[in-house]
């Protein structure tokens, strides 16, 4: 057999599987960007998606092909993420609990309208997300038949591979959803094309889709965990009620997450207490460094965009070792913080997980300052990982 007649007989599985491992994970993390429920159960999207796969290829036998359906329904997948997503993200979390759970920022609502809501969202979103896919299933269905069962079961898997190789290279070059979403749709066209099943409308939705994602996503930045948002933070003076810029608010998946304020002596001795709220957050800040002579050795984990490491230079550290895990808050932190702790020669920026740093360094510190090492959305208690779980342990502490 040729090389020619070779990539001619499993290409197309090979691009149409890759695609829809590439398009899964890019939905499932878009969604709880966008919808902050999803936030908290990124599990839905994944078991939504692997059921309209399986759906696809329960429906191989068929005489209908359902892949016209998919520009359409993904259109619309789209257009009622950024619609409702918009609407409810910023708004206070629905959910029916009876306060056995705790998600950041949920609402006071009573049981039975959180519980309407709650599963208004769930349904559509669950659906639509099936929906998608099963398109993408019965493709992969319809090019396994007829081939060898076990090479195109690895063909399958590889592309597989390759699919969510490619997302997690993506992710980790801070791209933003219009580049995902733009790859996988041009390559779903390139694939339609090649089988002849490529509508004329579907080009004109995978543009619209494309170009509202690049519209609608200006203000946002991607790191390879997080969608942030920045915006300046402004404190309204205590006499006259003046709104005074003090500094930059990072909101994390629509939900505030931290600030980066000026809290040196200077700047609250300019504000002559006007700002009290300020002056709290200076001692609470520099409260844990009161006992400690100058000159000492400070190791910050969970650093963030540097309101930690500020303190520490402003009350005499010799040195600081910050460590932060996600690139883009830090460099956030570094252009953007008024105090600018990260250009000061006496610090040292790490981008690593605060767990693994405990266990590859072998430097002593005098004081080891732990900053609200929580995923706040990313992951939560319903999953089987959570952040704080491999920080504030015994084992932890001890190294």
């Amino acid at each position: 057999m040729t090389l020619k007649h070779t990539l001619q007989r499993w290409s197309p599985l090979f691009l149409i599987s890759s695609l829809s491992l590439f398009l899964e994970l890019a939905v499932i993390r878009w969604l709880a960007a966008e919808v902050r429920l999803f936030s908290y159960f990124k599990n839905l999207p994944l078991l939504a998606a692997f059921l309209g796969l399986a759906i696809g290829f329960a429906l191989i036998r068929t005489t209908r092909n359902y892949w016209s359906e998919f520009a359409p329904m993904f259109g619309l997948f789209v257009a009622l993420v950024l619609l409702i997503g918009r609407v409810i993200s910023p708004r206070a979390l629905a959910y029916p609990s009876g306060g056995e759970e705790f998600l950041w920022f949920a609402g006071d609502y009573s049981y039975w309208l959180a519980l309407l809501l709650f599963l208004s969202v769930v349904l559509i979103f669950f659906l639509l997300t099936v929906f998608i896919f099963i398109p993408l299933g019965q493709a992969i269905g319809k090019e396994m038949t007829g081939q060898e069962p076990i090479r195109a079961y690895i063909v399958n898997l590889l592309a597989s591979l390759v699919g969510i190789w490619m997302f997690a290279l993506l992710s980790y070059l801070q791209t933003p959803p219009a580049i995902w979403f733009g790859m996988a749709l041009l390559g779903i066209g390139l694939y339609l094309a090649g089988r002849r099943v490529l509508s004329r409308t579907a080009p004109i939705i995978f543009a619209a889709v494309v170009v509202g994602l690049v519209f609608l996503g200006q203000e946002s930045v991607w790191s390879p965990y997080h969608r942030l948002d920045v915006t300046e933070l402004f404190l309204p003076r205590q006499s006259d009620g003046e709104p005074i810029k003090v500094g930059y608010t990072l909101r994390v998946q629509q939900v505030f997450y931290q600030v980066a304020m000026d809290l040196s002596p200077e700047s609250l001795a300019k504000l002559q207490g006007e700002i009290p709220s300020m002056e709290n957050a200076a001692y609470s800040y520099n409260l844990p460094y009161r006992p400690f002579p100058t000159g000492v050795q400070v190791l910050i984990v969970g650093a963030g965009m540097g309101n930690d490491v500020a303190a520490a230079l402003r009350n005499g550290a010799g040195h600081v070792d910050a460590v932060e895990i996600d690139p883009v808050i830090s460099a956030l932190g570094r252009k953007l913080h008024p105090e600018h702790p990260y250009d000061d020669p006496r610090v040292t920026l790490t981008v690593d997980d605060a767990r693994s740093f405990f266990q590859r360094s072998s430097d002593r510190y005098d004081l080891v300052v732990f900053g609200l090492l929580d995923s706040h959305t990313l992951l939560s208690g319903f999953s089987n990982v959570r952040l704080d779980s491999f920080v504030y342990t015994i084992e932890s502490f001890e190294h």
